[in-house]
């Protein structure tokens, strides 16, 4: 699976303006899984690192885990790519096989092909600005399957961070990203 964010609908966001935080989830591209799986190659230890920590590992008797990342953090992130079948999350842009852009009621919306469909319930986004945490309500965009928005009013002017948090095909991702600077009216 793939999930695409986008900040804000509306940008530049304003305090006191009624806005949306937008979740785009789809499956993964072959291409996406390439180079997923082409990145994981280029961070594995050599063989003399592997052989250091068996060494330590004997001493202190226990059993190291290898963790794959399961969160992201990006400042000025607009897309982000989270791979829910490896864990794995990238800076992207959106792709032209499976994002088609419109204009609708005056502003672009991205279209998405394969969009994964029933995560609402389930999908936990915040948003956090100047220290006040916000619990967004997500629901499905029901002319965009797997489109996901949220209702947000800023009251001040920051810079804010959105969390996800989301478990897709038995597999928990999160990430964090920090959208467009609010401004004053």
């Amino acid at each position: 699976m793939n999930t695409k964010l986008a900040a804000w609908v509306t940008e530049p966001p304003v305090v006191g303006k009624a806005n949306q935080i937008e979740v785009m989830i789809s499956s993964a591209t072959k291409g996406d899984k390439t180079a997923e799986s082409h990145d994981h190659k280029e961070t594995k230890p050599d063989h003399k690192e592997k052989k250091t920590k068996k060494v330590e590992t004997k001493k202190k008797k226990t059993a190291v885990k290898s963790t794959k990342p399961t969160s992201f953090d990006n400042s000025n992130a607009k897309i982000i790519t989270i791979s829910a079948d490896s864990h794995v999350m990238k800076m992207d842009s959106m792709e032209k096989k499976s994002v088609k852009k419109s204009n609708h009621d005056g502003h672009d919306e991205e279209k998405l092909a394969n969009g994964v469909t029933g995560l609402a319930k389930d999908l936990q986004v915040d948003i956090t600005l100047n220290g006040k945490k916000s619990m967004l309500n997500m629901t499905e965009d029901s002319t965009n399957p797997g489109r996901y928005l949220g209702n947000y009013t800023p009251d001040s002017a920051g810079y804010p961070t959105v969390h996800i948090f989301v478990t897709i095909n038995g597999k928990t991702v999160e990430g964090s990203f920090h959208p467009e600077e609010v401004k004053k009216k």
